[in-house]
């Protein structure tokens, strides 16, 4: 994976965080960047593999 530019990531915050606040008993938060969620997935999948078949439960799995 390539380094993003700093205007590359001022105008990826600028569109993703408009659009990924949500609402929650008041407090706003912020949905994280696409990028950060794929960057997660991958690291966690082979722990989140061997979690499933250890409890025989696909729901470790982490698929949409």
């Amino acid at each position: 994976m390539l380094p993003f530019s700093d205007e590359e990531i001022k105008e990826e915050k600028k569109s993703e965080i408009r659009k990924n606040t949500i609402t929650r008993k008041g407090t706003k938060r912020k949905l994280m960047l696409p990028q950060t969620k794929t960057l997660l997935e991958a690291f966690y999948a082979p722990f989140n593999h061997k979690l499933a078949r250890l409890l025989d439960d696909d729901r470790f799995l982490w698929t949409d």
